[in-house]
């Protein structure tokens, strides 16, 4: 499995922000310093927040009327770039040559439910992005560690990348990382090329 498309990051076909989650059963992957969110949002907040980002990066009001409530609601498109045992460790800087700013960053914890009975703790680190318009400059001269855990994080290799680009839902960007590989070769890489969000190793095709 390799890349289908592009998530362009100039234009009219930009997100209103990019969501980076990293999904792993091993808390000692978690970067120093990154703090548990443990209050859930409800719908109609995070409907609330969507719609502030898009007005922010010039979305309409139609379009930011777009909610997890409607009916019919799908939670992402179909994925605009697939890849395996991939690495992501340039996608950070290649965001911010972008002219694409980090934001804020934190992990959940959640119980899950296994196969064969029983419960284990799953740990999801997210890294939200914005268009650096859109922040104050300090935010990301002041994200070094940040930066740091973010690439250490991502180098994984991961066993499944899947990037949507969420334009008929929420306008953010969401690339998932699943199944660290550690200690593995990557046979991939998840960055910026040319403007876009891509695979950056020569498996790219356009969509």
């Amino acid at each position: 499995m390799t890349a289908k498309g592009r998530i362009h990051l100039y234009g009219e076909e930009r997100p209103a922000r990019i969501l980076v989650k990293f999904y792993t059963k091993r808390k000692e992957m978690i970067p120093e310093g990154i703090e548990e969110r443990r209050v859930r949002m409800s719908p109609e907040a995070k409907d609330r927040g969507h719609a502030e980002i898009g007005r922010d990066a010039g979305l309409s009001d139609e379009q930011v009327r777009v909610g997890r409530l409607r009916p019919g609601r799908v939670d992402t498109d179909d994925p605009v770039i697939e890849a395996q045992m991939a690495d992501g460790s340039a996608l950070w800087k290649g965001l911010h040559e972008s002219g694409w700013a980090f934001y804020d960053t934190a992990y959940v914890a959640e119980e899950k439910q296994k196969h064969r009975g029983g419960t284990e703790t799953r740990y999801t680190v997210q890294y939200i992005f914005i268009p650096e318009e859109l922040t104050d400059e300090y935010l990301e001269q002041e994200a070094v560690e940040e930066r740091a855990g973010f690439e250490k994080l991502a180098t994984g290799p991961w066993q499944r990348v899947f990037v949507y680009d969420n334009k008929n839902t929420t306008w953010t960007t969401t690339a998932n990382f699943t199944g660290p590989q550690v200690g593995s070769t990557p046979k991939h890489k998840i960055g910026v090329m040319e403007g876009a969000i891509c695979v950056t190793d020569g498996a790219t095709k356009s969509a």
